[in-house]
C-alpha cells in the first residue's frame, strides 16, 4: 500500500464528505459516481474495489480480500454495474469471521443478486463487503475510508441481525446512505431469521417478494461500539449527515423522527416476485 494511502485519516474523510463538490454529486448518475471515485483516489485512501455478484454465486462463500476477485469500482460502472454496499454485523465476530460456518450470509446475498439481475435485466450487481473489499492484512486505511465507500455506492443492502440496530457503525452506514444516495431512503433489507432456513433449502431459481416497512433512523451516539476510540469518528460522521446539503435532499435528518421505507426481501420459490 502506497505511503500516501496510509496518511489519509478520519479528518480527511470528513472534510471530503463535507465539501461542496461532494455534496453536489448525485449517487445515481454514472458520471457523478465516477467523479466521487476520482475524489477518493485523490484523497489517497485505497481505491474502491467491489465483488461481482456472479463471483459470489460461484463461490457461495464470502472470500477474504486476498482471495477475492474484486474489480475497480470504475470497471464495474463500465459493465452496467450497480454498486451495492452491504451493511452488516459479522456473524462470528469473536472468531474474526463475517459469516457462519454454513456460509449463510453469502448464500443469501447470492440469491438476492441472482434475483435482482433477473428482475432488472441489463444491470449487474457488484457488492462492497468489508471482508472482501478491504485489505484484511492492513485494514485500517480501508476502514477509515468506509464512509466514502458508502457514499459512493448506488444502493445499499442492510443484512439485519438481532443486534443490527444496536450497533453504531451499522447506524452510521444507514444514515450516510440516507444522506448521500437517493436509494438510501428505500434500502434493501434482509432479516436474518429462521424464515431464511426454508429459502436456503430451495432448489432452482428463488423469487423475492418485497414488502415496505418503516425503519426509524437511530442516533448512533447511543449505540454500541467494539472500540470506544471509534466514538469520535462516529460523532463526526453523524454531524456531517445532519448538516449535509445535497442535491437529493428532500427531507432533513432528525433522529427518532425521520424514517426510511425499507424494501424487506422475503425469499420463496420463483414466481413469488412482488410486481
Amino acid at each position: 500500500m502506497g505511503a500516501n494511502q496510509s496518511n489519509a485519516g478520519a479528518h480527511d474523510v470528513l472534510t471530503l464528505l463535507n465539501s461542496r463538490e461532494w455534496q453536489e454529486l448525485s449517487g445515481s448518475r454514472v458520471q457523478d459516481v465516477r467523479r466521487k471515485l476520482e475524489l477518493i483516489d485523490r484523497l489517497g485512501v485505497p481505491p474502491m474495489r467491489v465483488l461481482p455478484s456472479a463471483e459470489l454465486r460461484r463461490l457461495r462463500l464470502l472470500p477474504r480480500s486476498d482471495c477475492a476477485r474484486t474489480v475497480d469500482a470504475r470497471a464495474a460502472l463500465e459493465n452496467r454495474g450497480v454498486i451495492m454496499f452491504c451493511s452488516h454485523r459479522w456473524l462470528r465476530p469473536d472468531e474474526g469471521r463475517p459469516d457462519n460456518a454454513l456460509n449463510r450470509k453469502a448464500r443469501v446475498l447470492a440469491m438476492f443478486g441472482e434475483w435482482y439481475e433477473r428482475k432488472y435485466t441489463g444491470r449487474n450487481i457488484y457488492w462492497w463487503l468489508d471482508w472482501c473489499c478491504i485489505d484484511q492484512d492492513d485494514p485500517l486505511p480501508g476502514v477509515r475510508a468506509l464512509p466514502l465507500y458508502v457514499a459512493a455506492s448506488n444502493d445499499i443492502m442492510c443484512y439485519e441481525t438481532a443486534d443490527y440496530d444496536a450497533r453504531a457503525w451499522c447506524q452510521v452506514e444507514r444514515i450516510v446512505a440516507f444522506t448521500f444516495m437517493a436509494s438510501g431512503r428505500v434500502p434493501w433489507v434482509v432479516c436474518d431469521s429462521s424464515a431464511l432456513d426454508a429459502a436456503l433449502r430451495l432448489a432452482g431459481p428463488v423469487g423475492v417478494r418485497v414488502t415496505r416497512e418503516p425503519r426509524l433512523l437511530v442516533d448512533p451516539s447511543g449505540c454500541k461500539l467494539s472500540t470506544e476510540s471509534d466514538r469520535e469518528p462516529v460523532e463526526g460522521l453523524k454531524m456531517v449527515a445532519l448538516r449535509a446539503k445535497v442535491a437529493t435532499d428532500e427531507r432533513r435528518l432528525e433522529f427518532g423522527v425521520t424514517s426510511i421505507d425499507a424494501s424487506v426481501c422475503i425469499f420463496g420459490m420463483e414466481g413469488s416476485d412482488h410486481p
